[in-house]
């Protein structure tokens, strides 16, 4: 493609004012990939791209085309250069593949022609791509269209673009005429496998063609651009639009590689991944000016939108050092659409009116460094170069290091490693965990805390998330695992979880209690990690209190003012067996003993047959009404009080049931 200004002035229109100028930094964001279009005979070549890298295949009609002229110069320059595109409307009728609704509208952009006016205002004429060229589409009228997911429409287009619904058009798609719509979705199932998953069988043929509309932009309603990333890319975009045959360009051929190196993982209780992009020339000519990185990475690892999330720094290698280049972290931007996928601008400042660029050299030198917070290092980084056959073509150079901006050449070839970096820092391990463990025994304040529960290794993952602890159920045997409530889990990190371990979850029915045996980590991305076995000699009764959320260790006091409890045995004891008496005697004696509990039995009998909450502590004999399988029934009758630490509960009363 020549270069426009140096063509003849044949057609005289009306120059494009300044305008149109930030237009050109919205509608960058939209290109995409296209392929040729195709005759249906040739359906299973298109069916194995656009099956591929198409998330929507959707039959529709163009109902709408709006023009817009986009100028690509920059503000201070006199010559006036840029492209027309035209955004379409398309009005679902079928639908293919993807998450699509019949009762919205799609709209989609695609590139027309460039267009370039001197400083007097006239014009070359217009240099129409090849169709089928990238970016260069012209869609058909009616048939089967091929889209990409919905994009993020910039400040500056959402007054002309509609913000929610706008594609990228991945292929010209499949036109039918009258008689021919049945046939050709017949052989797009036989070929394909695909048949509408919802159709409106109503729509007549032919279609009537739809009128071209031209739109203008109202400067004064625009806000001012804020993110550099898209500022610096759009420069890209227009400077590689300009420069079609160059005469700065060396009769050799350059190139440069780009490699991976030095990746290694840093940090002790914050981890880190670090690595280096390296670059390398086949000849020591080409002094580097500016490229476009698009770097893919393991989500499980560290998260999605790590640029937004601030967990990525991107810096400039000792082989392009600042001032001569700009601070790529300024250049840096999550991809709107792919979660897991950022793109890197760096470069010389071409608003700067002279530059020291540095060669690059034959041996690989560091051009960029990548620091990475690292969420779970269980999991490999997959670091990868993503699209490289568009980032690649905005890869620039001059022939010296203090070169002019303007008209800049491309290296001839840009090589990207066949992989990338696929490294696993730690497996999950336990290492260690504490061996006995009393549950419930925590309270406010206590100096020793026997309830607590530590757990060390490995690859736990720094975020909780949906992470847990499973420890064996003690109310069937150790039979099943109990997940801790979240209150239970009192700190969570890579390397270490601390637990306050509770004789009650109380989000099972029964609020179980945990108990001796294995135990095993689950982690936020749902892998396990067994161990054990724990030991927890007995436990301390908990109780629930509502508000604020608290488990609360039900504590003894000095109810008979004697240091404890007094009992009384209940008349129906000796009315069942006056036998009982002295049996009862011994177990409280033992009890007492084994416990270390000051307990009392009064000689005074009782007449009250049941469990009342009276202050009474009582013994009594009901075997019909026992649960099953169980020799004797404890209820706690128990009180609140408060203070500067916390909650505490304090039993008053225990009436026994045999």
């Amino acid at each position: 493609m020549s270069s426009l200004a140096t063509q003849n002035k044949k057609q005289m229109k009306k120059p494009i004012t300044k305008t149109m100028r930030l237009l050109m930094l919205a509608i960058t964001l939209y290109t995409g990939k296209a392929f040729a279009q195709q005759a249906l005979e040739q359906a299973p070549m298109i069916m194995e791209y656009a099956l591929k890298d198409a998330p929507i295949i959707i039959e529709g009609t163009i109902i709408d085309v709006k023009k817009v002229e986009v100028v690509y110069s920059p503000k201070t320059s006199k010559n006036v250069y840029g492209k027309y595109y035209f955004l379409y409307t398309l009005k679902p009728t079928a639908s293919f593949k993807g998450s699509t609704s019949a009762k919205q509208l799609y709209t989609f952009l695609t590139e027309n022609e460039d267009f370039a006016f001197d400083e007097n205002g006239n014009s070359g004429p217009p240099n129409i791509e090849p169709s089928g060229g990238w970016g260069y589409l012209t869609p058909i009228n009616h048939g089967i269209f091929f889209l990409s997911n919905p994009v993020v429409v910039p400040e500056l287009a959402k007054q002309y673009i509609d913000s929610k619904n706008t594609y990228v058009l991945y292929h010209n798609g499949i036109e039918y005429g009258k008689g021919k719509r049945q046939e050709t979705i017949d052989k797009l199932k036989a070929e394909t496998g695909l048949s509408p998953k919802w159709k409106h069988d109503e729509i007549q043929y032919p279609i009537v063609p739809v009128e071209k509309k031209k739109t203008s932009i109202n400067q004064n309603s625009l806000p001012k651009i804020q993110s550099n990333y898209a500022a610096t890319r759009a420069l890209l975009m227009a400077e590689r639009a300009a420069r079609t045959s160059n005469p700065n360009k060396t009769a050799s051929t350059n190139d440069i590689t780009f490699t991976f190196a030095n990746a290694q993982q840093t940090g002790t209780t914050q981890k880190y991944f670090e690595f280096d992009i390296m670059a390398s020339a086949n000849t020591s000519a080409t002094f580097f000016d500016n490229g476009f990185f698009d770097i893919t990475y393991d989500s499980l690892a560290f998260g999605t939108n790590i640029y937004s999330a601030g967990n990525l720094v991107v810096s400039a290698g000792a082989g392009f050092p600042s001032p001569s280049y700009i601070d790529p972290q300024t250049n840096t931007q999550d991809n709107s659409s792919i979660s897991n996928y950022v793109s890197v601008i760096f470069g010389t400042d071409h608003s700067q009116s002279s530059f020291t660029r540095n060669v690059v050299p034959t041996t690989p030198v560091q051009m960029l460094h990548f620091k990475i917070k690292l969420l779970d290092c269980t999991h490999s980084v997959d670091i990868n170069f993503a699209g490289t056959g568009f980032t690649g073509s905005f890869c620039s150079y001059a022939n010296s290091a203090n070169a002019p901006a303007s008209n800049l050449p491309d290296y001839d070839n840009v090589n990207y490693p066949p992989v990338g970096l696929s490294n696993t820092y730690c497996t999950r391990s336990i290492t260690y965990f504490t061996p006995t463990v009393y549950p419930g025994y925590y309270y406010p304040g206590c100096a020793s805390n026997n309830a607590r529960l530590t757990i060390q290794g490995t690859g736990f993952g720094n975020v909780k998330g949906s992470g847990n602890v499973y420890l064996k159920n003690a109310d069937n045997g150790g039979a099943s695992y109990l997940p801790l409530n979240y209150y239970d889990i009192k700190s969570w990190t890579d390397t270490q979880i601390d637990i306050n371990v509770p004789s009650l979850i109380d989000s099972i029915p029964g609020k179980p209690c945990p108990g001796s045996g294995n135990f095993y980590v689950k982690t936020n991305s749902g892998d396990s990690i067994i161990a054990g076995p724990i030991t927890m000699p007995y436990a301390i009764t908990n109780n629930t209190h509502v508000n604020p959320y608290d488990k609360v260790r039900l504590d003894l006091a000095d109810i008979n003012h004697l240091g404890g409890y007094t009992f009384y045995m209940d008349t129906s004891i000796t009315h069942y067996s006056p036998l009982l008496v002295p049996m009862i005697k011994k177990a409280m004696k033992d009890w007492t003993c084994k416990t270390g509990i000051n307990i009392r039995l009064s000689d005074t009998l009782k007449f009250i047959h049941a469990s009342i909450n009276d202050g009474i502590s009582m013994i009594y004999i009901d075997p019909t009404v026992l649960p099953t399988g169980a020799l004797a029934v404890t209820q706690p009758r128990t009180s609140y009080c408060g203070s500067n630490t916390g909650y505490y509960e304090i039993a008053k009363e225990f009436d026994i049931q045999i």
